[in-house]
């Protein structure tokens, strides 16, 4: 039996360098752009956060009472189902891909990344180490790649930043060296696998096919960012990052990050699992999230977790103020071309139907929003997926185990 770590393997070989992957890089668009946004969080809502009523006359409750001025411009959608979850305490390991390998962001990639520096954003948080980390299960991201393997994203607002706009002034010709120090590392590590499969078994081979896959993934990437290193990293009115943040500050410059990302047209797909751990601490609240999902009737839990809910949608609400004052290139507000979706993998109490479900921004005007529609229990949360790919110009039939769109969100 081969011995080696695949989490190490792929966090190791990610921090060589998470770029996209080969396309004509450098050729601009003639078309408008269309942008996806996926945030996630674990361990879903309190149960009295959800509105009780359907329809444009919907009432918000005190959890996302914040979101009021932008009622017009949300859709909450009910009764979509995570069938395919392999738990409560799964998280992420299914949240964006319903079953199967792939996560929907990594199927919206190749069509909508061609011509961006990055063909996808994958950003994360670190688990907490405490019980059941964050809710996001044994996985480094929303992200999975065709290969069902987990991708591992920029855990930080500074390397986040960095990764954008930074540079460390190095010039053209050692940018260059650089990316061929990290391609000879790779071909080691291909070397080393093609050394190991000759005394391998079936179920090493498997395993080995997935790390091999990685390597092919990176090395894609590497020649995308040669093809990049002569065009300049754009220049932001933005401050560099704190090293080490509380998770409100955290989540915000995040948030700020991302709406930079979209605004330079770095990438065009975004995905964010977001802290919660580090959310309540920077709340004054002592408690861990998994415990909060467990609310007991008067007990403090509740009302933390009432609080956690106002908090979340107070940042979500700020999110959607910057995407709506910020302007790209062609001077239409980012609300104009980015679908934002907004959710969870539990409703409350680890139930894993009728899961939390916010759409904003619009592609093309197609979407209607300012309601809370209500679809037919158990519909597949990938309906909604496959919506999202669909408006924003994907060539998707279906995705995971969809049966169709979420047709009342257009008319």
């Amino acid at each position: 039996m081969i011995h080696l770590n695949r989490r190490n393997f792929l966090i190791g070989a990610n921090s060589l360098l998470l770029l996209p992957t080969l396309e004509s890089a450098q050729v601009k668009n003639s078309t408008e752009p269309k942008r996806l946004v996926y945030l996630g969080f674990g361990f879903g809502l309190t149960g009295d956060c959800y509105p009780k009523t359907f329809g444009e006359n919907y009432e918000l409750t005190r959890g996302f009472a914040p979101l009021s001025r932008h009622k017009k411009d949300i859709t909450m959608v009910a009764n979509l189902w995570h069938k395919h979850s392999r738990g409560p305490h799964s998280g992420s390991v299914n949240y964006l891909r319903g079953y199967g390998n792939v996560s929907c962001d990594q199927v919206a990639e190749p069509h909508m990344g061609k011509n961006t520096r990055f063909t996808s954003l994958t950003l994360s948080a670190s688990q907490s180490g405490r019980a059941f980390g964050d809710g996001f299960g044994r996985c480094n991201s929303l992200s999975w790649n065709e290969k069902g393997q987990s991708l591992s994203g920029y855990r930080s607002p500074l390397k986040f930043f960095d990764v954008l706009f930074g540079g460390g002034g190095r010039t053209y010709e050692e940018t260059l060296r650089d990316l061929e120090k990290k391609k000879s590392v790779l071909d080691s590590f291909l070397f080393s696998i093609k050394s190991m499969a000759k005394r391998a078994t079936k179920q090493d081979k498997e395993r080995l096919g997935q790390y091999y896959q990685t390597i092919r993934e990176l090395e894609i990437r590497i020649a995308k960012e040669k093809l990049w290193a002569k065009e300049p990293k754009p220049k932001v009115k933005y401050g560099r990052p704190k090293d080490k943040m509380n998770g409100e500050e955290e989540i915000k410059a995040i948030y700020d990050l991302i709406i930079l990302a979209l605004q330079t047209d770095s990438s065009r797909v975004v995905t964010y699992r977001q802290p919660l751990q580090r959310l309540l601490t920077s709340m004054g609240i002592n408690a861990i999230p998994h415990d909060l999902s467990h609310p007991n009737g008067g007990s403090p839990r509740v009302q933390f977790s009432r609080d956690k809910d106002v908090k979340q949608s107070e940042l979500l609400a700020y999110f959607i103020d910057k995407l709506k004052d910020t302007k790209d290139s062609n001077g239409k507000r980012l609300f104009d071309s980015t679908l934002v979706s907004y959710g969870s993998n539990l409703r409350a109490g680890h139930m894993l139907k009728n899961v939390p479900a916010i759409i904003t921004g619009n592609i093309d005007n197609k979407f209607k929003h300012g309601r809370h529609i209500e679809m037919p229990v158990n519909t597949p949360l990938c309906n909604l997926w496959l919506t999202m790919l669909q408006t924003a110009g994907v060539p998707a039939k279906s995705f995971g185990d969809s049966d169709g769109l979420i047709e009342p969100i257009f008319s």
